[in-house]
């Protein structure tokens, strides 16, 4: 009789407390949300942490190999590869925040819009996803990249417009699940109106597919804005990329392979931490796991 009644005046959880716990229970998860952090503040703080301009050339000093000056060597033109691997992670990782916050913006539209009101409304807005989806998004981002730019908005707009609908079907499907559940009959019964239904009583409840898969998104964005870089379409010189600094190295890997394994190991560690940190919210946000 005691134990219950301590357990009834126990303080609940808080709505994020039991995920938490459970994130933190997967180690690669935790390990990867160390990586990214640092990675972000070096990102950040890359002025404070080099004495060198990423763009500044020094023909004295190129190619130069891995030293206690340049820990991590110099190009062609005898730019720092650290300083540049910090200002261009800048550009690598805001695009792909950018960009997939602008994909889940417009799946999470298009996905809540087609999944509350069904019908018509979700065969005219599917027909639509699914033909979206079904071009080449490689070559639509090659076409669209070369004719509008290569400015950083271009590209996150270009990214984020072609990877929206994965994010679509999935809102539309927790949303059909969640419509039928009585809290939304309730509202309905209590005269509250579709927009606030979606806002306030829906969208809330399916952020957990959301952000699994909004994270997730972030490592695919990178990938496509450094395929684009690679291929000469992202960000142009001097501006720094990983994808554009694994271009550059191309000619020059066999004597200098350090100008490419430090760019694409850092695409590798940011992209392996992202997929972790995916895995470990999946896990943490699973409705089935959170019911234990």
């Amino acid at each position: 009789m005691a134990l219950a009644m301590q357990e009834d005046l126990a303080p609940a959880e808080g709505f994020w407390t039991r995920p938490w716990r459970r994130f933190r229970q997967h180690r690669m998860a935790l390990a990867g949300s160390l990586i990214l952090v640092v990675f972000a503040l070096g990102a950040i703080l890359a002025p404070q942490l080099t004495s060198y301009e990423p763009n500044k050339q020094d023909l004295d000093n190129r190619l130069a190999p891995p030293s206690w000056e340049h820990p991590m060597g110099t190009d062609e033109l005898g730019r720092d590869l650290l300083t540049r691997i910090l200002h261009g992670g800048r550009i690598s990782m805001l695009i792909g925040v950018l960009a997939m916050s602008v994909a889940v913006t417009v799946g999470t539209l298009f996905g809540a819009i087609a999944g509350y009101y069904g019908g018509r409304i979700d065969s005219a807005l599917m027909r639509f996803t699914d033909v979206a989806i079904s071009f080449p998004s490689l070559f639509l981002l090659i076409l669209l990249a070369a004719y509008f730019g290569s400015s950083v908005p271009t590209i996150v707009l270009v990214i984020g417009l072609l990877s929206w609908m994965r994010v679509a079907r999935l809102v539309r499907a927790s949303f059909m699940s969640l419509k039928a559940q009585q809290f939304v009959e309730a509202a309905r019964c209590c005269g509250v109106g579709a927009r606030r239904i979606i806002i306030y009583h829906l969208l809330p409840n399916a952020m957990g597919p959301i952000i699994v898969a909004a994270s997730l998104g972030v490592a695919g964005a990178i990938l496509t804005e450094s395929a684009l870089s690679y291929l000469g379409l992202g960000i142009q010189p001097p501006t720094a990329t990983w994808g554009s600094m694994l271009r550059n190295a191309q000619d020059q890997m066999a004597i200098a392979p350090w100008t490419a394994i430090f760019p694409g190991l850092m695409i590798f560690l940011t992209v392996i931490a992202i997929n972790y940190v995916g895995d470990g919210l999946r896990d943490a946000l699973d409705p089935r796991q959170l019911e234990r």
